[in-house]
């Protein structure tokens, strides 16, 4: 675990919809999923019982890093020295565009500025079909 981490431990979690028989399974499931959960954690760690690990996830128990290579939960601590740098961010949408602009100086110049679109007469649609009954009729 890398410094300043922690890591907290909780029994299963679950949304429910339904009536009291779906909820009842849910729950029953859920008691054993985290059973088989606190029985790798006794299995791993050597030093607690699955009881114990079961009461320490439903408290929603935290550990540093320290105290999670202790209880046998993680392996190692990664000190602060062979801890790799972190990695940077993208660069964000504005800070693109200006390096492409830095590297593309010309391209402003080469971007094509849309024609005006031609301008249509608009006709009512009442006038268009009148025009066009007369035209029949007449």
């Amino acid at each position: 675990m890398h410094p300043g981490s922690r890591m907290m431990i909780h029994d299963a979690l679950t949304l429910t919809m339904g009536n009291a028989g779906d909820h009842t399974s849910a729950a029953q499931l859920l008691d054993g999923v985290s059973q088989d959960i606190a029985e790798l954690y006794a299995a791993r760690s050597g030093n607690l019982t699955a009881d114990q690990w079961r009461g320490a996830m439903r408290s929603e128990t935290w550990y540093s890093a320290g105290e999670a290579v202790l209880a046998g939960l993680a392996t190692s601590q990664v000190s602060r020295e062979t801890s790799p740098e972190p990695a940077r961010a993208e660069p964000a949408f504005a800070e693109l565009v200006a390096m492409w602009r830095q590297k593309t100086p010309s391209a402003e110049s080469e971007v094509a500025t849309p024609e005006a679109a031609p301008q249509v007469a608009v006709l009512p649609l009442s006038e268009l079909l009148c025009s066009a009954y007369r035209k029949d009729v007449g």
